[in-house]
């Protein structure tokens, strides 16, 4: 009796919208049925209400809700690409300025007290950005950095619009710590830096259209569970005591490395390759 309960509930599933549901009892009971089946990644009837009462707020269908919403810890999460559709469907863009590039550090000339010529460092920046004049930039990568622009026009009470411009930014130097790199992080930097570069973002630009939703590998993070990425989609491991994570801050340390600052004497410079 109860494995034709979950079929109807499937069928239901494929064109449920949130007016089907009448009572909250209905949706506790769907939610139930629909954690039984292979429908959903939620495994939980509880967790399945909660994934669609946080897509009600934000606008998104039942089968889209149950699919994409992950509550952690009793806060609700998201892959990114939901959060960057939300953004978008706002009219909030975006655009990518630095994509896991390397960072030196950047030095002026200045006479010591001996009246001798010494370079001081006044400022870090991605290999791409211009030097000013009388910079000089260093040869070794001191840090790898992801920056995604986000642009919003606002109208304001009295009918003007202002531009809003806010960047999001993550470096590798925070995993660090952070304490966080584990293997995910380790077998994809570079999508893990974006994610998180994007989220920073999103919630200073947008927060009032995600609605507080978290991306769900942050969460995970944050309360130290573990999780598989693959193609961008982040999956919670159910805790095992062969799954726990044992990263700690010396490993985490010897994986990004220590480099000595050497700064060159022009401004002529090769493209970096292989210091990140």
């Amino acid at each position: 009796m109860e494995n034709n309960e979950i079929v109807k509930a499937e069928n239901k599933l494929a064109t449920a919208s949130f007016t089907d549901f009448k009572t909250m009892d209905d949706m506790i009971a769907f939610g139930g049925l629909i954690a039984k089946s292979k429908l959903s990644p939620l495994k939980k009837g509880e967790d399945v209400v909660a994934a669609m009462l946080m897509g009600r707020e934000l606008g998104l269908g039942v089968m889209v809700s149950i699919n994409n919403i992950y509550p952690i810890e009793g806060k609700a999460s998201s892959g990114i690409h939901i959060i960057a559709g939300q953004l978008l469907k706002a009219g909030i863009a975006y655009e990518v300025i630095n994509d896991y590039e390397p960072v030196f550090p950047i030095a002026i000339v200045v006479k010591d007290d001996d009246g001798k010529d010494k370079k001081m460092i006044v400022r870090n920046a991605p290999y791409s950005e211009p030097l000013k004049e009388g910079e000089i930039r260093g040869n070794k990568v001191i840090d790898v950095q992801t920056k995604i622009r986000f642009t919003r026009v606002l109208k304001q009470p009295n009918g003007e619009f202002i531009k809003m411009v806010v960047d999001g930014v993550f470096c590798k130097s925070e995993i660090v710590d952070a304490w966080m790199l584990k293997s995910n992080w380790k077998n994809h930097m570079k999508d893990m830096m974006y994610t998180r570069a994007f989220i920073r973002g999103a919630k200073r630009v947008g927060d009032d259209v995600i609605l507080g939703l978290s991306e769900t590998s942050e969460l995970a993070d944050v309360y130290n569970l573990d999780y598989t990425v693959k193609e961008g989609v982040v999956t919670i491991l159910e805790p095992t005591e062969s799954n726990k994570s044992t990263t700690n801050k010396e490993e985490a340390s010897s994986t990004l490395g220590e480099e000595v600052v050497v700064l060159t004497e022009t401004k002529e410079e090769s493209s970096p390759t292989g210091n990140n």
